[in-house]
Formats: structure tokens, C-alpha cells, sequence
């Protein structure tokens, strides 16, 4: 069986098939389907976490990141589709995930983007199909208190939900998202069926999301 190539934080790959990204929690991961290959960006929370003001300039940063490494990784790519995953299920994060909806609904807001041809990146933002930033219920202390981004004091005892995405091109185009709840200690050993909480499949046609959960938890999409 041939190895899913998996990117770690703040790395970006591509393949002309599939790949993978794990630990997505307070990260965000960028899955771009391109014209022959798939790529994937799984995106550093330092980057959006530094903004507490909601400027719409902080999501249009965001997307100008993401965009730079598709050209580092191909100067003229094709891009199809691009679904955004990942992120705490807070204020800081909602306005965030708002920030880019807004966007893409007004791309006459948009600011130029000097070091690529406007339409190209235009067309990157009209690419985004999926907007799932929010998509994890944020850290907690091990007495229940909900953590602040800020907060560097991290106990192993944290409760922590991340989450394993695969993006592969094949007859059905697969996208699928295992989400994972536990401990902070836990999250660096192998994932027992114990820490998952559900499975995603979404459909890259329509965009359906089916939702697979266990031991009788919520979705986290409601």
C-alpha cells in the first residue's frame, strides 16, 4: 500500500494524488484541488491569532499567505477548488472565518495584489468552496475552563480537539476528516478509536457534508 505523504505545520506539499495533514486544532489547513494535483498548506496559528481588531485586511492576509506558497509550489497553477478546515470554534476565530465569507461574496473589496496578476488571485478567492474555520471546540483546562489563544501555559491534562484530513484525487475526488478528542498528551501517540469522535466525508461535487459520529457526541457543524 503506497504512503500518504503527511504535511506538518506551517509546511505546504503537493502530489499528483493524495496527501494528508494531522494535529489540525487551533491550525488551519488549506486543501487546493489544482488542475492535476492536489496541495495542501497546513497553516501556523501564529499568523492569525496576533490580530484581536477584525480587520477584513487580517482574512485578505490569510488568503494572500496561502496563495504565495500555491505559486511557490507552481508559478502557473490551475486552481479548482479550495476548502478551508480547521480552527478553534470561538469569537476570534468566527471573525476570521466571517472576514473571508465577506470576501468571497464581495471581491470588489479585495485589495490588489501587487506580486501576482489580480485575476489569478481573483480567481483563487472565487475558488474557495468551503469555509469550515471554527470547526473544533476550543482548548480547555483540565478543570473545564475554555483557554485563551494567548495562553502559553499549557498543562498535559488539556483537553484538546484536532483533527486527520485526506484530500486525494481519484474517481470520487476524496476529502475526508477524522476528528479526535483528548488529552494533551494523548494527541502525540497513536490515535486510538476511543479518542475519535466522528468521521467527515464531503462530497466535492455538491459539498455535502455526511457526518459519521461515535459514542453519542454532537456535531460540531450545527
Amino acid at each position: 500500500m503506497e504512503l500518504i505523504n503527511n504535511i506538518q505545520m506551517e509546511n505546504f506539499g503537493v502530489d499528483s494524488n493524495i496527501l494528508c495533514t494531522t494535529g489540525v486544532s487551533s491550525c488551519v489547513a488549506a486543501l487546493v484541488e489544482l488542475q492535476d494535483k492536489v496541495f495542501i498548506y497546513h497553516i501556523d496559528p501564529s499568523c492569525f491569532q496576533k490580530s484581536t481588531t477584525g480587520s477584513i485586511n487580517h482574512g485578505h492576509s490569510l488568503l494572500i499567505k496561502i496563495f504565495d506558497k500555491i505559486c511557490l509550489t507552481d508559478g502557473h497553477a490551475s486552481v479548482q477548488k479550495t476548502y478551508l478546515i480547521g480552527g478553534w470554534k470561538n469569537d476570534q476565530y468566527k471573525k476570521l472565518r466571517d472576514q473571508i465569507d465577506s470576501l468571497c461574496s464581495n471581491p470588489s473589496s479585495v485589495m490588489d495584489y501587487k506580486y501576482a496578476s489580480s485575476c489569478s488571485f481573483y480567481s483563487f478567492i472565487d475558488s474557495i468552496k468551503l469555509n469550515l474555520i471554527t470547526f473544533n471546540l476550543p482548548q480547555k483546562s483540565p478543570d473545564g475552563r475554555v483557554k485563551k489563544d494567548d495562553d502559553d501555559d499549557d498543562d498535559p491534562n488539556d483537553y484538546i480537539m484536532d483533527c486527520t484530513i485526506i484530500f486525494g484525487r481519484s474517481s470520487d475526488n476524496v476529502l475526508v476528516i477524522y476528528q479526535y478528542d483528548g488529552r494533551e498528551h494523548e494527541r502525540n501517540s497513536d490515535k486510538h478509536r476511543s479518542l475519535l469522535l466522528g468521521t467527515y466525508v464531503i462530497n466535492v461535487v455538491s459539498h455535502d457534508i455526511k457526518a459519521y459520529l461515535f459514542d453519542e457526541k454532537q456535531s460540531l457543524l450545527s
